[in-house]
């Protein structure tokens, strides 16, 4: 299912960054500093507007 995008679980997948973000206290620029993706795309990613990539799923591991 390349290429293929499912709106609902982005749309989720944003709204929970979001919720985690704010919880840890974070602003978008502190999480930048601490994955190294872009606050613009971090906003993208909380808006629903852009899925994550494989490199977000893993930046913890």
């Amino acid at each position: 299912m390349s290429g293929v995008r499912n709106d609902k679980y982005i749309k989720a997948f944003g709204k929970n960054l979001r919720k985690v973000r704010l919880s840890k206290g974070l602003t978008c620029e502190q999480l930048e500093e601490i994955t190294g993706i872009d606050t613009k795309q971090i906003s993208r990613l909380e808006r629903g507007e852009r899925g994550p990539t494989c490199t977000v799923f893993f930046l913890n591991y």
